[in-house]
């Protein structure tokens, strides 16, 4: 027997005969008319309907398949099929759907083995038709969803409405869009609590986070399509672990409800229900009389189906609703214009108002025709007994739905039915309540949904507050209408926009018409105000240049399509801009002392980047921190010193990798590159390593990574100053929190080292992280402590992720170029072998290595553009061009390094150039000079690309990189750096004891080996004449 059948009988157990049996007389009744279900039945089915539909159900867009079987199988008004061992029929006509509704035959709901454990056959939704389920009525209507009781939580409802208001200016602010369904579900998650528990929850503290935990793990389980309802051997062996899931969460919800209902009793001892008329379900659920009242476990039931059930329909109504008023700005402004009618500008809205506006009526409507939140599987009823439904007998225990997402998409009904409409809800008035089954979005019949004019009154106010706040537009990411069926339907990618306050819209147009009178002037507006006309050849206005997410294949377009590839002159608001495309203009700009200071952003200057190296502006103080640099930082004798921290940091990686797989089978490498490399920084800067898991460490990644996004955000306002003073995007408010954060942070660092280091000079610690370095400067150079805190800083946020995105757009090519990636593993084992580790010393002797990672400099510069941004401080000639002082001059490095006219097939990925030709990437070769040039070249190269070099090898020693399922995406995305859009996944094969891993649909062949996947044990064997990956 050859080796891939040892590996087919090792991972592949003999079938028991019983089971192998069962699978064969299944297959042969599974075709039958209506699927395995009906042939299996006494009363045959003479229903329409496929033979077997087995995934029907299963699907995502579930409700979308069955509408489709039913006009192909001329079944609109009743489809038979099964699922498993389950019958169904379906209804996708309102007539139809009515009798089924409306009938005592199906008063019950069929029971899902999640519901059942977790609680919800004791709740209204899910309990047996009967004494019970009456009297859990009663109470609902009586107490819990009476008109009183709904018209009391207006105060309630329009606070929470509030408070989102103010989210989103605060989401704006943050990060200039609005993440609409995290907002909408914390919103209703909490308006909820404070109608059942009477409590708001901080969903950062341990009791508010095991609530939303509790939420999100019974949506889940509720929204999973469980193979175990329909098959009784896999619901036995519980595959899918459901069953367990769902005993462990409901155990959970025992001890967190039952703990509110025991602080209610304690409180309102003694006390009835008429006495607690303004408290919250459980005061009511408390105070009823002795005839109505539940046990305590019956009340957590339903309580904690109010919880669940209440939480996400709203949300999910009114984010469906959203996207739609940004896809129709004419809809949108036709509500804010009755809006403003009805309320004007100086009073909040009320309940009271919505009637008078049945235009915001109609567009809730409409949208719950497109998007019903529960389109089907809300609906299903149980035949209790054998029943007729129009001329077909149903046998009892029968599943029953209607498919509400087919009847309101039918063009039989609805004009247009695929066209978002609201105006056909003003020209007829439906009733949406349950009384009309062309739309009937909470259900009909004796189990319609109790908490509808409750969940009405939330949607309709909510909608209206939002609606009157802001205006609603697009983000980059536009906006996508798939559906996702789970519980709910929701939006299978949340909707992302952004939100601009109601009193801004109308400044903001007033000053887009004044721009637009003089933004088509050649060169655009900065240069149309200049006092010196520009006389370089450029667009008219691009005012989005810079904005974009690849802005330097944008100005290298547009460099070559106006002919100005040495210099091209662009605006962006009122800020004029230079550009070159060419290595000779480059180095003259960049050595030009005209061309000393940088422009420096309002982000910058908030971050204290003023005061370090990188913006600081060009003069004594900078010249300091130039010779501080040089001389103590990064000389060569420093670099040299940290060699022991680099490796140790690299193999800790090695390390984590090995983690990696065995949890997960792929590397997260963007993940495990940023935690290593800023513990590197850190160990250099502060002398410690931090471990990420505890408060301080997760405080540095926060800083790091709000001070990364702040640095790389477009911000507006520093190239309009209305914009700026604004503050639209929130930049100015958010830099100056972190900042102080900043100052406490570092500030705290260099106290510790001051009482460590009392009295101690430089040259006693020449061993020392950069704060001992900096405290043990002579009084001629020493800075002040403010001063301190931001030469810090700004290494420790420019050095972290330099290196680790390099890297990671390196171990990308490997990837892709695995003839590459062997050679330089040779390479590396010629000269290291696997008896040592790498060091500084090697890396000299592996020319093909340092030119692979050349080669991933040129094809993707980390800073391409931006961050060779120069400032003109006089007026100054380029070429034969009169550039004004104020102007910003970059150098587009991309361009340069993909120019055809400079570089062999520049866009081939090809290490064998630089070993055919030595290019010096330190800045004295303009064609690829990643580091910049001049004055303002990198400082810390030298360690950036030592650090590089010794990584590189050591991942590439320890390990083959392989794809994972995902592939690579060499995509990019510009922001403070150019990352990699889609962060690299990878999978990998080998060690350095070469060994192999299996991992999902291969093996990478060489050796026996045994490696522990996910807890369990795999002994694999592998022939070493096996040529090609072999499926296990």
């Amino acid at each position: 027997m050859d080796s891939s059948s040892n590996v087919f009988t090792l991972i592949s157990p003999t079938l028991p005969p019983a089971l192998a049996a069962s699978i064969i007389i299944i297959a042969a009744l599974f075709f039958s008319p209506g699927g395995l279900a009906w042939a299996l039945s006494r009363k045959r089915s003479t229903i329409p309907g496929p033979t077997g539909i087995l995934l029907a159900l299963s699907g995502s867009a579930a409700h979308v398949s069955l509408a489709a079987l039913a006009r192909s199988f001329h079944a609109i008004r009743l489809m038979a099929f099964s699922v498993g061992l389950t019958r169904f029929i379906v209804s996708s006509n309102p007539e139809t759907a009515k009798e089924i509704l409306s009938s005592s035959a199906f008063a019950d709901r069929p029971i899902k083995e999640s519901a059942y454990e977790l609680l919800f056959h004791r709740a209204m939704g899910f309990a047996p038709f009967g004494e019970y389920w009456r009297n859990l009525r009663r109470i609902s209507s009586t107490y819990l969803f009476s008109p009183k009781r709904v018209s009391s939580f207006e105060k309630q409802r329009s606070e929470i409405g509030e408070g989102m208001v103010c989210e989103i200016k605060r989401m704006m602010e943050r990060n200039g869009v609005v993440e609409v369904k995290r907002m909408l579900h914390f919103g209703s998650l909490n308006n909820v609590m404070l109608s059942v528990f009477g409590k708001k929850y901080d969903f950062g503290t341990a009791e508010g986070l095991e609530l939303e935990s509790l939420v999100k793990e019974g949506y889940e389980l509720l929204g999973v399509f469980n193979w175990g309802d329909h098959f009784p051997l896999l619901g036995w062996l519980d595959l899918q672990g459901v069953r367990r899931r769902c005993r462990a969460l409901a155990a959970r919800v025992n001890v967190f409800v039952g703990k509110i209902i025991d602080e209610h009793r304690r409180k309102n001892h003694g006390v009835r229900i008429d006495e607690v008329e303004g408290g919250d379900f459980v005061d009511l659920l408390l105070g009823l009389e002795e005839k109505e009242r539940l046990s305590d476990s019956d009340m957590v039931a339903v309580l904690w189906e109010m919880i669940f059930r209440g939480t996400d329909t709203v949300a999910i109504l009114l984010e469906w609703t959203l996207a739609r008023m940004v896809l129709h700005p004419d809809m949108q402004a036709k509500a804010q214009a009755e809006i403003d009618s009805i309320i004007g500008s100086s009073r909040p809205v009320s309940d009271s108002d919505i009637q008078h506006l049945p235009y915001l009526q109609s567009i809730v409507k409409e949208t719950l025709r497109m998007h019903p939140p529960g389109p089907l599987l809300s609906w299903a009823r149980l035949a209790i007994h054998d029943v007729n439904v129009g001329d077909h007998l149903i046998p009892a225990g029968t599943t029953a739905m209607v498919n509400m997402w087919a009847i309101t998409h039918d063009e039989t009904i609805w004009s247009e039915p695929n066209k978002f409409n609201p105006d056909r809800f003003i020209d007829e008035d439906v009733n949406i309540l349950g009384s009309d089954l062309r739309l009937a979005p909470f259900g009909s019949g004796r189990r319609v949904c109790p908490g509808k004019t409750m969940a009405l009154a939330t949607a309709h106010l909510w909608l209206a507050q939002l609606l009157k706040s802001f205006k609603w537009v697009p983000s980059e990411n536009g906006v996508d209408l798939s559906g996702n069926l789970k519980m709910s339907l929701e939006m299978k990618n949340p909707l992302v926009c952004a939100a601009i306050p109601s009193f801004l819209c109308f400044a903001l147009a007033a000053s887009i018409i004044i721009i637009a009178a003089l933004f088509f002037s050649p060169g655009g507006l900065a240069w149309a105000l200049s006092r010196k006309r520009s006389t370089i050849p450029g667009p008219t206005g691009i005012l989005l240049a810079l904005s974009g997410s690849a802005a330097h294949v944008s100005l290298a377009a547009l460099a070559r399509s106006f002919h100005a590839i040495r210099l091209m002159a662009f605006s962006v608001g009122l800020t004029r801009f230079i550009v070159s495309s060419n290595p000779e203009t480059a180095k003259e700009i960049l050595s030009s002392s005209a061309f000393a200071d940088r422009p420096i952003k309002e982000s910058a200057y908030e971050l204290l980047f003023h005061r370090a190296m990188g913006f600081a502006p060009f003069g004594e103080y900078w010249r300091n921190l130039r010779r501080i640099s040089s001389t103590y930082l990064f000389s060569p004798k420093r670099v040299s010193s940290f060699e022991k921290q680099r490796s140790e940091i690299g193999e800790g990686m090695v390390c984590e990798i090995k983690r990696m797989m065995e949890r997960n089978g792929v590397v997260e490498v963007k993940r495990m590159l940023h935690f290593g490399s800023l513990n590197n920084v850190m160990l250099s800067v502060f002398g410690k390593k931090y471990d990420f898991g505890t408060a301080e460490g997760l405080e540095l990644e926060s800083l790091v990574k709000e001070g990364y996004e702040l640095l790389g955000v477009f911000n507006w306002g520093d190239h309009f100053p209305l914009l700026g003073w604004l503050d639209l995007q929130g930049v100015r408010r958010r830099c100056r929190a972190l900042a102080a954060r900043v100052n406490v942070f570092v500030g705290k660092i260099i106290d510790e080292h001051r009482r460590k280091n009392h009295g101690v000079r430089i040259d006693e610690v020449e061993g020392g992280d950069f704060v001992d370095l900096l405290l043990g400067l002579e009084e001629k150079e020493r800075l002040s402590d403010s001063d301190m805190v931001a030469v810090l800083w700004e290494m420790i946020f420019r050095g972290t992720d330099t290196v680790a995105i390099l890297l990671e757009w390196t171990l990308a090519r490997m990837v892709l170029h695995p003839d590459m990636q062997a050679k330089a593993q040779a390479e590396i084992d010629s000269i290291i072998g696997s008896s040592r580790p790498v060091s500084d010393s090697d890396i000299q002797h592996l020319p093909y290595l340092q030119s692979i990672v050349k080669e991933t400099l040129r094809m993707h510069p980390p800073g391409p553009l931006l961050s060779w941004a120069r400032l003109a401080i006089h007026d100054v000639n380029v070429g034969d061009h009169l550039i004004p002082a104020g102007t910003t001059a970059m150098v587009n490095m991309w361009a340069i390094t993909h120019d055809e006219t400079i570089w062999s097939e520049p866009n081939k990925f090809n290490p064998d150039r630089f070993i055919d030709e030595d290019v010096n990437i330190l800045g004295s070769d303009l064609r690829l000079a990643p580091f910049g040039s001049g004055r303002r070249v990198c400082p810390g190269k030298t360690m950036a690309l030592a650090t590089t070099h010794l990584w590189l090898a050591q991942l590439l020693k320890s390990f083959k990189w392989v794809p994972s399922e995902n592939g690579v995406d060499l995509s990019g995305n510009l922001k403070m750096s150019l990352e990699m859009k889609n962060p690299l996944v990878l999978m990998l094969c080998g060690g350095v004891l070469k060994f192999d891993f299996v991992m999902k649909d291969f093996i990478c062949p060489r050796i026996n080996f045994e490696f522990n996947l996910k807890d369990k044990l795999a002994w694999i064997e592998v022939s070493e004449s096996i040529d090609e990956p072999t499926q296990a």
